[in-house]
């Protein structure tokens, strides 16, 4: 049961992180938010434009927690 819990916590941390997208960078990253707030409020989707790794690693954000 234990890898069954995980596995959909990941998932859901995984949908969500879709939706809240720049909700959760602000509070892992908020250094890029800080250097680019003017892209965050134009673009609803502004970290996968971003060159940075945030969305480049979107499973790894997850497992550090």
């Amino acid at each position: 049961m234990a890898f069954t819990h995980e596995g959909a916590i990941d998932n859901v941390q995984i949908l969500g992180i879709s939706d809240m997208l720049p909700l959760l960078p602000i509070t892992y990253y908020p250094l890029p938010i800080t250097h680019h707030p003017l892209p965050i409020p134009h673009s609803p989707f502004p970290i996968p434009h971003s060159p940075f790794p945030i969305p480049h690693s979107p499973f790894p954000i997850p497992h550090s927690l």
